[in-house]
């Protein structure tokens, strides 16, 4: 459809057409007899016209075919007259006076009727092709609004009693209907001039008004309070509901959808109407709200969408209105579907006709208006909500009967559609559907599958009205059973005795000296393979390993991995392949949930330190044992095969991500060995393949890469780390190893060949993805075989393959087919309501079978999730959606859900709590959730840049800025900052600068935000500063001694946790007193510090000799309890916004003995709102702080900020108006306080610091300091 476009009122006299075949007129007068305003439709098809370059695409048009003895000339000159009586076609549509489109009514209208000669080409044997490309030609004419008359019209002579009438109208005077209205009335006229003999005239003497009367009557009406009521009711009515319909389309949606549309018409039997307008009556239905609910109801279905709108156009021309001729009547009526499944169809057919009635006493409202009420903001790519809509009405009056001429309808195909789909039930006594679809989207077949099921639906509502819904059939029992049947790929029995590695072992007795394995210059042959096998085996049951027991093998990829695979098959146990890269914390809660008998290392020589790590984490769990540990020289006797049942590998699920313990998902050997029987069957490749294995040792596609060489007697090439760097190395290993076989991402290989060439007969191999058209001749024009595999690890690793050696077989346009299942393998795609979806429809995926895993190890919750019932069998649900080909092939269509998401281990909270302090401050917010990913925070590239230099700086790390930016949540940052060995350690004095022994110390507290490695580098970054005291503002002899005082001065930094434990400000800081320096020391806090400096210095005010606070909230003493931590965030958030972003920042420092003890503890701060708190406090402080490490500080901190970011001017002098307003609210208090400063603290004062600079010296610190 198209987007309907809200009428507009601008000035559009700049746009000028292009240059384009317009339609040639006659000479005509052009005075204008009258003038009117437009009406609401006609205003948005002139808006659209000057928005775009004319177009015939929307044209409306009529056909009448005429047989018998036809006068021409009669013809013409009665219709010439009729279209010059109807003032809408002497209209033209310009700008008015007052720069809004008004369209002016000449006095004549310049219409001919043209006649032409077609029946030369008629009687040629493909002259219905020609006629129809003659008509379209007809139809797709250009009109120029400002040069009427806007209707043409041709009169082709197909022979010599037949002739073809085509009339067309631009939208802006007619649509389809109404022009067929027009043409019907003027042919009864003119049958009656003909058979009586007598001029019954070419105007309506009756009509009195025109479309323009209308047009101002509309115009008028929408000033009416009831219209402005009827808007907000259908608004309310439709809010919410603005989902566009996504139908299962046989083509992808082109970017900018051309919409050309095909028109089928499909009967349907009487009877069937008949029965269910019978069974409507009985329940108080229409038959037309009926015909509308199942059709949405079936769109409802086919796309597994229970809320969408569907149009309904209808002529909203009101009854005092009929006589008008011709104009564009027809509206649009939103219809609002909102499905549930569970209700009955009696219950859903009530709803939506309740809401057609609702709709269809509106039906005058203008869709324009409705538009624009409903219309919310576009973003970039979003599609219209109306794609679909539905009609129903009675067939066309037939045309007059004439005694000596014989009138016939033709339809004529519009070549641009409203909609995607439209259905328009036309009943009487031979009722039909017919279905207008966009033919770039939807194929012919599809629509007519569509037709059957609808009719299925109008069946079984026509016999029962109380099924629900979402379960009304539409297929019968037969077509059920055939469509599971295709969904199946057959069941076949294992023999007991048979066995995965009995089948290898066979080989090797076949075939001992041919090459299993190749790595690097190693040759394995089959003998070796199994000689090998067996040795390590005998050593494996002397270590308890038996039928059942688990071995875990934390292995890289090689060929020593594959070979112990098949030993611990041949002990009996079953194999637990995983990661290697574990800590010793992590390996251990590993081993305690799977529980095994023995860990088998890789050989190794220097022990490696994940050796050290399993070693350590095996220890009083399990035995521990590398391959070069095991005995070589035993053999075991001749044992029954493993049982079908019983476990043969447990593979891991979910993130390959090391902090994550995985989950488990054991395969039996009865799956492994339908998998591959299956596999062997279907594919047939010959013993000389070369199969490369590429994949981690611990990822299920490893087994596939394995198996299927050594099960086949073929060879398999094991990549060494090294050769898979680049893809020229990739391409040296597979020449010089001459490979056929790889599975990789179809990514991979299109890298591949753009430099490479593959060997002869070379299979390619990828797994759940969705292959595109022109990929695949890339592949196949290589020479290669494609091979498309699904499945899963919980579905038995591969369910279904789709080989592909040209582009016809399983090739669509979105790509390959999943194929046929493999056997003892069963798919299914149900809908919401776990209802099989018919073909054509999209729907879950779900996997059944004995190849089916038996759930997850030891996690019952995530079974009862993904594992579910279906018709009395075990069904996985896959995470993928599929839609179902109307052929019966299944495509993939996304990914639903994430991968499964394992238990993770967590990084230090502290440190986790300092991460998170950083995103709240760069992104601006403060809720995040440390799980958030970055992009839904709505950060942007810039910022995660920003951020990423940020947490390196303040963390002290060096991480890349690939892994952080990888990392894309709080957590796995603080997770990579732990493991880069950064952490945050509560209530630790560390020394940031030695100093001078008997200098004065500083003790420095930022609250758990930030890192000791970070305090260090900043202050050696301040200390290395040259100048550094005019970067703190500093000027003259002040500036050169408190260098020399910072160079001698030992500082310390004291970090402490908020949050540490349910305490009070002041029990917090009474721990914090054991970590400090003996003696007498400086204090100073920032933000949270300083709240926590000051409670500090309460306790031990002896010891302190000055304190300095900066951007300190006044009063913090409420309990520090974990339940009321929501609370602090909000102040502390609150605080840093007020003040760092406002720009209204300062240090404040005062000596001790000018403390008042008994007034509490001390409010320090410059915002109007803490000025009375200080006061109120009667507290002496010194503003300023030049000399203060703490504004060194942050002065330097602030010209990184500085240098890093542009402020703009507005920022700027906000920034001084701020200032400017502190300056000379505080002034008069700040000096009282000075004169009140007692002798001793003055003293105190002077000796211990330079005098002070005055405020509007201290320089603006913006989005630095303790929250930067």
């Amino acid at each position: 459809m198209v987007l309907l476009a809200a009428a507009l009122v601008c000035d559009f006299s700049p746009f000028r057409f292009a240059s384009a075949p317009f339609m040639s007129v006659s000479p005509q007068s052009s005075t204008v007899i009258c003038s009117h305003r437009l009406s609401f439709v006609q205003q948005r098809r002139w808006f659209m016209e000057q928005l775009q370059s004319p177009s015939g695409v929307s044209n409306a048009a009529v056909g009448v075919r005429i047989y018998g003895a036809l006068d021409c000339q009669q013809l013409v000159a009665h219709l010439n007259t009729a279209v010059a009586a109807q003032a809408i076609f002497r209209s033209r549509y310009v700008l008015g006076g007052d720069d809004a489109p008004e369209a002016q009514v000449l006095a004549e209208s310049g219409f001919q009727l043209r006649e032409e000669d077609f029946s030369q080409q008629y009687v040629q044997s493909n002259a219905d092709k020609l006629l129809e490309r003659r008509l379209q030609q007809e139809q797709q004419v250009k009109f120029d609004l400002a040069q009427p008359p806007l209707l043409t019209g041709v009169l082709l002579k197909l022979a010599e009693n037949e002739h073809l009438l085509v009339l067309v109208a631009h939208p802006i005077v007619a649509d389809p209907h109404s022009l067929g209205r027009f043409v019907a009335a003027w042919l009864k006229r003119f049958v009656v001039q003909i058979d009586q003999g007598k001029d019954a005239g070419g105007v309506d003497e009756a009509r009195t008004r025109d479309y323009g009367h209308y047009a101002d009557w509309q115009q008028q009406q929408w000033r009416d309070s009831a219209w402005v009521t009827a808007l907000r009711e259908v608004s309310d009515t439709l809010h919410g509901a603005h989902r566009a319909l996504e139908l299962p389309w046989d083509h992808r949606r082109a970017t900018a959808p051309a919409r050309t549309v095909y028109s089928l018409a499909l009967p349907v039997s009487p009877n069937v109407l008949a029965r269910l307008a019978g069974t409507g009556e009985r329940h108080g239905l229409r038959l037309d709200a009926m015909l509308c609910g199942l059709y949405a109801l079936l769109l409802a279905r086919l796309s597994s969408q229970t809320g969408f709108c569907l149009g309904m156009p209808v002529n909203s021309c009101p009854q005092e209105w009929q006589d008008v001729g011709c104009g564009p009547f027809e509206n649009l009526l939103p219809l609002r579907a909102q499905l549930a499944f569970d209700e009955t169809l009696l219950q859903w057919l009530l709803d939506m006709q309740a809401h057609l009635d609702f709709m269809l006493a509106r039906r005058m409202l203008p869709i324009e208006k409705v538009q624009e009420a409903l219309a919310a903001p576009a973003a970039g790519g979003q599609l219209p909500w109306l794609r679909v809509a539905f009609a129903c009405q009675q067939q066309p009056s037939s045309y007059p009967v004439c005694n000596s001429l014989r009138f016939e309808p033709i339809c004529l195909r519009s070549e641009r559609s409203l909609f995607d789909l439209q259905l328009t039930v036309l009943t009487g006594d031979k009722p039909h559907f017919v279905w207008q679809f966009n033919r770039d989207l939807l194929e012919k077949g599809t629509i007519e599958q569509w037709h059957r099921y609808l009719l299925t639906l109008l069946e079984s509502a026509s016999t029962g009205m109380e099924a629900s819904a979402g379960s009304v059939a539409l297929l019968d029992r037969a077509q059920q059973q055939q469509l599971l049947k295709q969904l199946s790929g057959g069941d076949i029995k294992i023999a007991r005795e048979q066995s995965l590695y009995g089948r290898i072992a066979l080989l090797a007795r076949q075939v001992p000296r041919h090459t299993a394995i190749i790595q690097g210059e190693r040759f394995v042959r089959y003998q070796s393979l199994v000689q090998q096998a067996e040795g390590w085996a005998a050593a494996l049951r002397d270590l308890g390993v038996k039928r059942g027991a688990r071995v875990v093998m934390p292995m890289p990829r090689s060929a020593e991995a594959f070979v112990a695979l098949l030993a611990v098959w041949r002990a009996g146990g079953c194999a637990v392949p995983v990661p290697q890269r574990y800590s010793e914390e992590q390996a251990r809660t590993l081993l305690l949930q799977v529980q095994p008998v023995v860990v088998l290392f890789h050989a190794g020589s220097p022990v490696s330190e994940h050796m050290k790590c399993w070693r350590g984490a095996a220890s009083g769990v399990c035995e521990f044992t590398s391959l070069m540990g095991l005995a070589n020289d035993g053999r075991l006797r001749e044992e029954p095969a493993p049982a079908q049942d019983g476990f043969a590998v447990m593979l891991t699920k979910g993130s390959t991500d090391p902090r994550h313990v995985p989950v488990f998902i054991p395969i039996t050997h009865g799956a492994l060995l339908a998998l591959f029987h299956s596999l062997t069957q279907r594919m047939q490749l010959r013993a000389n393949a070369q199969w490369l294995a590429m994949a981690e040792f611990y990822q299920d596609i490893s087994l596939v890469e394995a198996l299927m060489p050594l099960l086949s007697g073929a060879c398999l090439v094991v990549a060494e780390p090294n050769d898979l760097e680049t893809v020229d190395q990739w391409a040296v290993l597979i020449q010089q190893r001459s490979v056929t076989c790889m599975i990789a991402p179809p990514e991979r290989f299109h890298e591949l060949l753009q430099h490479h060439a593959l060997p002869a007969e070379s299979y390619l191999f990828s797994r759940n993805h969705s292959l595109k058209p022109d990929w695949l001749q890339e592949f196949l024009h290589a020479g290669a075989t494609v091979v498309n595999l699904f499945g899963t690890p919980e579905s038995g690793i591969i369910n279904a393959l789709q080989i592909v050696r040209d582009l016809r077989g399983g090739v669509m346009e979105e790509g390959v087919s999943l194929g046929a299942p493999l056997q003892n393998t069963h798919l299914r795609i149900l809908d919401e309501q776990m209802a099989q979806v018919m073909p054509g429809g999209i729907g879950d995926l779900l996997v059944g079978g004995d190849v089916v895993s038996p759930g997850y190890w030891q996690r019952d919750e995530l079974v009862r999730e993904r594992f579910v019932q279906v018709g009395g069998d075990c069904y996985f649900r896959t995470g993928f959606r599929a839609r179902l080909a109307s052929d019966g092939q299944v495509f993939l269509v996304e990914a639903t859900r994430e991968e499964i998401e394992p238990p993770q281990a967590l990084p230090h909270p502290s440190l986790e709590q300092a991460v998170l302090r950083c995103w709240q401050f760069m992104l601006e917010r403060d809720e995040i959730d440390p799980e958030q990913p970055f992009a839904e925070l709505g950060g942007s590239s810039l910022v995660a840049l920003r951020l990423v230099a940020h947490v390196n700086r303040y963390f002290g790390a060096t991480l890349p800025l690939a892994m952080l930016l990888q990392a894309a949540t709080v957590r796995a940052q603080a997770w990579c900052l732990q493991g880069a060995g950064v952490s945050v350690e509560p209530l630790s004095l560390q020394t940031l600068h030695a100093g001078s022994a008997g200098s004065m110390p500083w003790v420095l507290l930022f609250d758990e935000y930030g890192s000791v490695a970070s305090w260090k580098a900043q202050y050696a970054q301040i200390l290395a500063t040259k100048d550094s005291h005019s970067a703190a503002g500093v000027h003259g002899q002040h500036g050169s001694v408190y260098d020399q005082v910072l160079m001698s001065t030992p500082v310390f930094a004291l970090h402490c946790n908020r949050y540490e434990g349910a305490k009070s400000l002041a029990e917090l800081g009474g721990e914090c007193i054991a970590a400090l320096p003996e003696g007498r020391f400086v204090l100073a806090g920032a933000g949270f510090g300083g709240a926590l400096a000051a409670a500090i210095a309460m306790q031990i005010p002896e010891r302190i000799s000055r304190l300095e606070l900066l951007d300190a909230p006044p009063k913090w003493d409420e309990p520090l309890a974990a339940e009321a931590k929501s609370e602090h965030e909000e102040q502390l958030a609150l605080f840093h916004r007020q003040l760092w972003r406002d720009g209204v920042c300062g240090v404040f420092a005062m000596p001790v003995r000018a403390w008042l003890p008994a007034q509490g503890l001390l409010a320090l701060g410059a915002a109007s709102g803490w000025e009375l708190s200080a006061k109120s406090l009667d507290v002496v402080r010194v503003e300023g702080g030049r000399d203060s490490l703490l504004s060194r500080w942050f002065a330097q901190m602030y010209e990184e900020s500085a240098a890093a970011r542009e402020w703009t001017a507005g920022e700027n002098a906000g920034q001084g108006e701020v200032e400017q307003g502190l300056e000379s609210a505080n002034g008069p208090e700040l000096a009282a306080s000075r004169t009140s400063l007692p002798q001793d603290a003055q003293g105190s004062q002077t000796s211990e610091k330079p005098q002070t600079p005055q405020t509007s010296q201290i320089p603006q610190i913006q989005e630095t300091g303790a929250y930067a």
